[in-house]
C-alpha cells in the first residue's frame, strides 16, 4: 500500500484514448464535485510491465480529480 504518512498525496494520470468507462464516470462524477463522492467508487490502478502483464495495484480510496485536460488537436495529424 503507498502512504504519504497522513494519507494523502497527488497521482498524476496520463492515458490515451481507451475505452474505460467506468474511469471516464469517476473523472465526470469526482471533478463536478471537486471532492471525495459519496457514491463514487474507490479506484485502483495497476502498472504494467513492457510485456503488459500487471506489476504494481494502487489501491486509492476517497480519490478525486482535481483538475483535467482534454486532448489536443495538433495541425496535420
Amino acid at each position: 500500500m503507498l502512504s504519504a504518512g497522513d494519507g494523502s498525496g497527488e497521482i498524476m494520470i496520463t492515458r490515451g484514448a481507451d475505452t474505460s468507462a467506468a474511469f471516464t464516470e469517476w473523472v465526470r462524477k469526482t471533478s463536478e464535485q471537486q471532492g471525495p463522492v459519496q457514491d463514487a467508487p474507490s479506484i485502483t490502478i495497476t502498472q504494467h510491465d513492457g510485456a503488459n502483464k500487471p506489476m504494481v495495484r494502487y489501491h486509492l480510496v476517497d480519490a478525486w480529480t482535481s483538475s483535467w485536460q482534454g486532448p489536443t488537436l495538433e495541425e496535420g495529424t
